[in-house]
């Protein structure tokens, strides 16, 4: 194209050789002093100088004086003309300074610069003033002159630079080359030489350095879902690489090579997936391919895989960020899962075996039920058998089922195992687990029999742990054994299978903890009626200070087989007797008393198990401490916590302050409690009218044992506690004894028995 010369005609075309600056006429001489005439001899920075006058006389053999006006002294530094290293991106518009370095001082007042570059790479635009340039005084002439030779596409860019005033000073760029990059999307470069440098008509020699333009593009991201690779699924790879997107009115297309096979190993499968472009310019190639568990059959549009084999993705980035062509791979490993094997914990001879496997590299058919197979091996006799498990949905790979021990299973554990061939990391693995067999559920004395023996011995566990191993075991038979707490409940499902109320234990059950379910993680196992009543409303338990006993009263005893209840009080010396509810006597009831705490507070704790609940709203036991010199006073004693049936009775606590109870209408004594006893039992009476009060224990010869009153007693109920001890402060020996009372002309006895 023609470039503007700077004086608003075209510029000449100029003869290979020959400079910009001369003229074309026939005139030209090819000598600046005979076709330009000088003014002036120009000094640097300074512009025209006034004309001086010529010499009187040379020294003998002086050189004459230089003619020519472009003659100045040089400076103590050289310049550098040089083209930097560049790149650019295919199709982009490229500027590329000339620079210059160190002009200060030189007079540079005309400069020729001819560049070569690869025409197949490069198309010159126009040549701009840099920012060493002065526009008012530099004219600046640019012209592209293509190649002669077909064969070799390299073109020159011719560029001219003339003044009268020298302006240059330091350094930078003297001329900015635009050019307009080919779209390419291969490595490519050419280089940008200097052909032709010739500053003020060659008076200035300077250095110079060629460059070079590489073209460059952006690097290929490979994506690819899921992450980790699934079995029967579906493999989705996303490339992004906008170098591929040749076409900007079609959508491109990727080629990429998958293989698969072994790890370490060569591939085995050979497929071609062609990723196409999501829009005509985005850049984004996407292809899917279904994985399957199958042997590998290569060009099938399908990838048959097996865990710990891998998947590798491959394609050509035609023109990467460093310019060259990448072979960009991803490789994609199958993962295998190690088998997860859960069984019952804890079983009896005769009971079910819950059994449940998570291993997703069983999964080897999407559309049917797979099985797996594992043994169960009896600990003492080795003796073996095999069951086989169900998977419970299509493709979850988690196998469920279950085994019918036998009513004479030996040894004390059996052991479920699972051989599993493709582990997470190294060889085939055995996987086990463990299930502890009892010789019965609730024998908490481990003496082959059930009794109600075992209820007392888990109610003293709860209040002074004992039990342990295989005990421990056999005493938690709720349905949240063997991971809940030992409590009273158990000691009440244990009256209730001995009375024949209950034929399993709740932790026999397929609904319990003690078993897997099939989902994972799940063994939460509270039965139904226990879940339906937690979840309904509070009942209300209160402390009632009955003037000579503290009462522990709900407002609904339905259903409530077991309690654990904590009281606590701020004296010391305290004696407390607990006493059964009239309609309570088929409880069994324990207590302990604890140490004072950091504060003084002693804590009693009550626990009761019972075969079958009381009805309707009323009294659980009583209450009667004492300390030296009476009765506590009201509030002395709180209730601090109460849980029934082991939490799945919700509960709230209440406190009614004292009250005057009915006044009674006749002369009684109440049987004593406990009977027998041992280390002391409360005796109750009631009393019509004030009377002076005498009550005596007597021996079955009519020997006064123990005055236990002799006072003016209101009327009302009263209680008194006999701790055991005669009138010397000895204990009584083992026996039946009689307690009297005598108020006024009313005498009644009852009998007590004393086991030491």
């Amino acid at each position: 194209g023609a470039f503007n010369a700077g004086e608003g005609t075209p510029a000449p075309t100029t003869s290979a050789g020959k400079s910009l600056s001369r003229n074309n006429s026939a005139t030209d001489a090819n000598d600046n002093l005979a076709n330009f005439t000088v003014t002036g001899i120009p000094t640097p920075s300074v512009g025209a100088a006034p004309e001086v006058e010529p010499p009187d006389a040379e020294p003998p053999g002086a050189e004459p004086p230089s003619t020519d006006p472009f003659h100045t002294q040089p400076p103590s530094t050289q310049i550098k003309v040089s083209i930097p290293d560049t790149t650019a991106f295919g199709g982009d518009t490229l500027v590329v300074p000339v620079r210059f370095t160190n002009t200060s001082g030189h007079g540079l007042l005309a400069s020729e610069v001819f560049l070569t570059y690869d025409a197949g790479l490069l198309t010159p635009i126009h040549v701009l003033p840099g920012d060493l340039l002065d526009n008012k005084n530099w004219h600046l002439a640019a012209n592209p002159i293509e190649s002669s030779n077909s064969d070799s596409p390299i073109d020159t860019l011719r560029i001219a630079l003339a003044t009268d005033v020298d302006t240059l000073s330091g350094a930078g760029a003297l001329v900015l080359a635009h050019f307009q990059v080919a779209d390419l999307r291969r490595p490519a470069a050419t280089a940008l030489r200097i052909e032709h440098l010739s500053l003020n008509g060659g008076a200035i020699i300077p250095e110079q350095e060629d460059g070079v333009v590489r073209l460059v593009g952006i690097d290929a991201v490979t994506a690819t879902v899921p992450s980790p690779v699934l079995m029967h699924d579906t493999l989705h790879v996303t490339v992004t690489d906008h170098d591929i997107d040749r076409r900007s009115t079609q959508h491109d297309t990727l080629v990429i090579h998958l293989t698969e096979g072994p790890e370490d190993a060569p591939p085995e499968q050979i497929e071609t997936l062609f990723a196409v472009e999501t829009d005509t310019t985005s850049g984004i190639f996407t292809s899917s391919i279904a994985i399957l568990y199958s042997d590998a059959v290569s060009a099938n549009g399908v990838v048959e895989t097996a865990p710990r084999r891998v998947i590798e993705l491959c394609f050509d980035d035609s023109l990467d960020g460093a310019g060259a062509t990448t072979r960009r791979c991803t490789l994609l490993a199958i993962p295998a899962h190690d088998g997860l094997l859960d069984a019952t914990v804890v079983t009896e001879p005769g009971d079910t075996l819950w059994i449940r496997l998570v291993d997703p590299d069983l999964n080897r058919h999407p559309d049917t039920i797979d099985t797996a197979t594992v043994s169960i091996i009896t600990h003492d006799s080795a003796d073996t058998q095999r069951t086989s498990l169900v998977e419970i949905d299509l493709s979850n790979g988690i196998f469920f089922g279950h085994f019918e021990t036998s009513p004479v299973t030996g040894g004390n554990a059996l052991q479920t195992t699972y051989l599993d061939l493709t582990p997470s990391v190294g060889d085939p693995s055995l996987v086990t687990d463990t299930t502890h067999v009892l010789g019965q559920f609730g024998d908490a004395d481990d003496d082959g029999q059930l009794q109600a023996f075992d209820a007392s011995r888990i109610l003293t566990h709860v209040l002074a742990p004992g039990l342990s191993a295989r005990d421990s075991l056999a005493a938690n038979v709720d349905s949240l054994a063997p991971f809940g707490a030992i409590s009273p409940f158990d000691a009440a499902l244990v009256l209730q299978h001995r009375v024949g109320l209950r034929r399993r234990f709740p932790v026999q059950e397929s609904f319990a903890a003690n078993h897997p379910r099939p989902e994972p993680g799940a063994r939460d196992g509270p039965d139904s009626t226990a879940a339906r009543l937690a979840a309904g409303a509070a009942r209300r338990l209160e402390l009632r200070d009955e003037v000579d006993y503290l009462s522990i009263w709900i407002d609904d005893r339905s259903q409530i087989i077991a309690g654990d209840l904590l009281l606590e009080w701020e004296e010391i010396r305290v004696e407390t007797v607990l006493e059964r509810a009239d309609d309570m006597h088929g409880f069994l009831l324990a207590s302990r008393l604890a140490s004072p705490d950091d504060e003084g507070r002693l804590a009693l704790r009550v626990v009761i198990a019972g075969v079958s609940a009381a009805i309707g709203p009323g009294e659980l036991f009583r209450l009667y401490p004492r300390r030296d010199g009476g009765r506590l006073g009201p509030g002395a004693v709180r209730l601090i916590r109460a849980s029934f049936n082991d939490g799945r009775i919700p509960v709230r606590l209440a406190v009614t302050a004292a009250r005057e109870p009915p006044r009674p209408n006749t002369f009684s004594l109440h049987a004593n409690h406990p009977n027998p006893f041992n280390a002391g039992t409360v005796i109750a009476f009631e009393l019509a009218t004030p009377s002076h009060t005498y009550l005596d224990v007597i021996g079955l010869l009519g020997q006064r044992v123990r005055r236990l009153i002799t006072e003016q007693r209101r009327a009302g109920r009263h209680h008194v506690l006999w701790d055991g001890l005669d009138d010397t402060g000895q204990p009584a020996a083992t026996g039946v004894y009689l307690v009297r009372l005598r108020a006024g002309r009313q005498e009644e006895t009852r009998r007590m028995l004393l086991l030491r």
